[in-house]
This record gives structure tokens, C-alpha cells and sequence, in this order.
């Protein structure tokens, strides 16, 4: 998601998110989380689970200068708190 937000990503990954430009400053509004009718499959997507963990990380990582600067802020982080029940059911099915 940091890729996306600085241009870094290639197209085919930056045309799946949709980047907010507000002029008004509304917390962790980086990326549209988008709406699905089905909520089974569609909550598992990459298009949904990029911007909703994005926006709970915290300001200090978000904010990073540069790439190299948030990868080492990733990984001095604790991010067990960013596991709600969608989250924990998806990184489950990865690492089984």
C-alpha cells in the first residue's frame, strides 16, 4: 500500500485501489475501502484487506519518507492488535 500511495507499485497492482484526494483532512482516508454485496468472499479480497490494514496501522509508519524507512518501522512493529476476525481467518489460511 505504500507502493500504491507513492507511485512506486506497478500499474496493473495501482489500478485495483482507488487513492481518496480530499481537501479536507479525515483520519486514515488514504485509500476508498470499497462495498461488496457479498460479504463471504469479498472481504478476503486484496482490494479490501489492502486499505482496511493500511488505515490501522499507525501514523508513524504511514507517514514514512521513504520506502527504507517504513520497511524497517514494519519491522520494529507489534501487529497483533491489527488482527481483528477477518484479518486472523485470512492470515490463517496462508500459513496453513
Amino acid at each position: 500500500m505504500y507502493k500504491v500511495k507513492h507511485g512506486l507499485a506497478p500499474p496493473y497492482i495501482a489500478d485495483l485501489f482507488v487513492v481518496t484526494n480530499s481537501q479536507y483532512y479525515l483520519r486514515n482516508s488514504d485509500f476508498t475501502i470499497p462495498r461488496f454485496r457479498t460479504v463471504t468472499y469479498a472481504k478476503h479480497s486484496l482490494t479490501y484487506l489492502g486499505p482496511v490494514i493500511w488505515s490501522k496501522l499507525d501514523k508513524f509508519i504511514r507517514s514514512s519518507e521513504s520506502l527504507d524507512i517504513f520497511k524497517q518501522r514494519i519491522k520494529l512493529g507489534n501487529f497483533t492488535s491489527l488482527l481483528d476476525n477477518t484479518c486472523k481467518d485470512w492470515f490463517f489460511l496462508c500459513n496453513n
